[in-house]
């Protein structure tokens, strides 16, 4: 069985992967929710250690500036037929 990550070492990965990001709550493990800290836009948001490892991108107001980087980014038709299609 795999060694339990400490909170120090959950620290130090976030700061890798979303310098921006501090970690605020106590790590309890990979699937229990803990508080983390935007630092660009001053939110404070409850996920799991798991799903931010997995998806680094920060708070949701960091989420949808990466999301609208991208849908901005493409042909508008494309836009429109992928949401025609799957959304």
């Amino acid at each position: 069985m795999p060694r339990r990550k400490t909170q120090e070492e959950y620290k130090q990965q976030v700061a890798e992967k979303a310098p921006h990001i501090t970690v605020v709550g106590k790590y309890q493990g990979n699937r229990v929710k803990i508080k983390h800290y935007c630092a660009i836009h001053d939110i404070y948001w409850d996920v799991s250690p798991f799903n931010f490892l997995q998806h680094p991108n920060g708070c949701c107001k960091c989420q949808n500036d990466v999301l609208e980087k991208y849908y901005n980014s493409k042909n508008p038709t494309d836009y429109i037929w992928t949401t025609k299609f799957y959304g």
